[in-house]
């Protein structure tokens, strides 16, 4: 016969000897957890060892679980910050280290989610075989614990074999709708040692030393109500000079067109079904990271064909002012947010430290690709960079931007153009400096 919990419970009302033992059980339980807090209080992990090895204690603590959400003894210990007693708990139980509470939390995810995390501790489950995919975006709040997180999966994802020309199979460590292979076909080799450390990001995010530097709008923009997917007819689409094609793909803008700029729907937005949020809902078309040549470095392909209109991806990287551009020396990496603001406001994007995909976009003087820049919200100084197709793109081409002269005139010294087209305008850049 099958055990039936109600059916036990129902006897145990009726039966004086089973009701006294449920009881006796329930003390235990309540004894057990109040020298646990005692020991997590003081990370006493001789003390938990000793009501560990205690056979009268008639319970494995590795699959005890305690107060209303069934926590886990590691659980316990995180919320204590008990160093040394998670260490023995890791020791004790393998699994202990991806256990859930009742609504699903992980100890690892607590650990995570402090004000202040403890980034031993953290470092200790990594190592112990915790897997942190799932809440790998969320460590984003605390860059210390999303770079240490970054660390460990991409470590973890360069030691599998993959076939001969695949490097990586996902530089985005699962942060994108599409899996981004990092690929060589040459014969070169030591191509890691030719590689850029950054660290993967797949939104522009602003650090604190630019909160004063962002400006707001005095008046709130109207929020809009389309029910038809947000198209030419959008308020916010209107606000812009930039207007759809069909559904997903825009006008490519005329090349005199000095400031494209495209009015994404707001967070205060009513609409359903938006077809209007690029910053935030990524790109569909798939593209890999090739190594070209020890002078070319890394370039950028699509791994489908991508349609004229089509948006390729947000140039993602760190908010940074005047001041820090200034003292950045490697300008490669930084774009100006194109907002008619004094030069005291002025703010940049730099993916060096910090970046997606879009890092790796080369230069040509006849590029497939253009920046727009996308409005959100209500800053004035601060827009997201949106990357769209110029034309369509064949599957395995390189995608390529007019980086602008005024990058190529910073490069007088030291670069010349390398895009072989026809009418190359800085093949010669180099000669041409005053």
């Amino acid at each position: 016969m099958s055990f039936n919990p109600h059916m036990q419970t129902k006897k145990s009302t009726t039966d004086p000897e089973v009701e006294t033992r449920d009881k006796e059980q329930i003390t235990l339980h309540g004894e057990i957890y109040s020298k646990l807090i005692d020991i997590m209080e003081l990370d006493d992990v001789e003390g938990l060892q000793k009501l560990w090895n205690d056979p009268e204690n008639q319970i494995k603590l590795n699959k005890a679980k305690f107060e209303e959400d069934q926590k886990s003894l590691l659980h316990l210990a995180v919320e204590y910050q008990s160093m040394e007693c998670c260490e023995l708990i890791l020791q004790q139980d393998q699994f202990a280290v991806n256990a859930c509470s009742s609504n699903g939390t992980t100890a690892f995810e607590l650990a995570v989610a402090r004000a202040e995390p403890d980034l031993e501790l953290i470092q200790l489950m990594l190592d112990r075989g915790c897997d942190p995919t799932a809440i790998f975006q969320l460590a984003m709040h605390d860059l210390h614990v999303y770079q240490l997180i970054h660390c460990h999966l991409l470590n973890k994802a360069k030691s599998k074999r993959y076939d001969r020309f695949t490097l990586i199979d996902d530089i985005a460590l699962g942060l994108e709708k599409f899996k981004v292979p990092m690929k060589n076909y040459t014969s070169t080799t030591g191509i890691w040692s030719k590689f850029s450390p950054f660290i993967y990001i797949n939104r522009t995010m602003a650090g604190a030393e630019v909160s004063d530097t962002v400006q707001m709008n005095d008046s709130p923009r109207e929020p809009c109500e389309c029910s038809d997917g947000c198209g030419n007819d959008c308020s916010c689409v209107r606000r812009g000079n930039i207007t759809y094609s069909t559904p997903g793909l825009i006008h490519v803008p005329p090349s005199d067109l000095e400031f494209p700029v495209l009015f994404q729907c707001s967070s205060e937005c009513r609409c359903t079904n938006c077809g209007n949020q690029w910053a935030s809902s990524g790109s569909e078309y798939p593209v890999g990271v090739y190594f070209v040549s020890e002078s070319m470095g890394f370039d950028l392909r699509s791994m489908c064909t991508i349609p004229e209109g089509a948006f390729v991806g947000v140039y993602a990287g760190r908010v940074q002012d005047v001041k820090t551009t200034c003292e950045d020396s490697d300008d490669d990496y930084i774009f100006e947010i194109p907002c008619s603001v004094d030069e005291k406001h002025q703010l940049f994007i730099n993916s060096k430290q910090f970046g997606n995909y879009t890092r790796f976009i080369n230069h040509s003087c006849n590029p497939n690709l253009e920046v727009i820049e996308i409005k959100q919200e209500n800053y004035v100084n601060f827009s997201n960079l949106g990357i769209f197709a110029r034309t369509e793109i064949q599957e395995g081409r390189q995608l390529a931007l007019d980086y602008g002269d005024e990058f190529w005139k910073n490069k007088k010294k030291s670069l010349n153009c390398r895009c072989k087209f026809e009418n190359c305008k800085y093949a010669n850049n180099m000669q041409t400096a005053e």
